[in-house]
């Protein structure tokens, strides 16, 4: 797992999401609550070594290690 905060200061995790199979989803706490970004769920394969990043438009990128593509490294932004 991994938090990072976007440019409003807001937090975001990424992280292996046990509940779908170890594939990856994000997350966004905000109003007291965490809801998803994206596609949960939205790896090939099963994850791990999470890194979270933003664009400059606030889009959430994430680098990860995805068992579905040869355990290669992979970057995708889910927002």
């Amino acid at each position: 797992m991994t938090i990072a905060l976007d440019s409003t200061g807001a937090p975001f995790v990424a992280y292996y999401d046990v509940t779908l199979g170890g594939k990856l989803t994000i997350q966004k706490f905000a109003a007291g609550s965490w809801t998803v970004v994206g596609t949960p769920g939205f790896s090939a394969g099963i994850t791990e070594f999470h890194s979270l990043a933003f664009d400059t438009t606030g889009t959430p990128f994430v680098a990860y290690s995805d068992s579905g593509n040869g355990n290669r490294a992979t970057v995708q932004k889910n927002g």
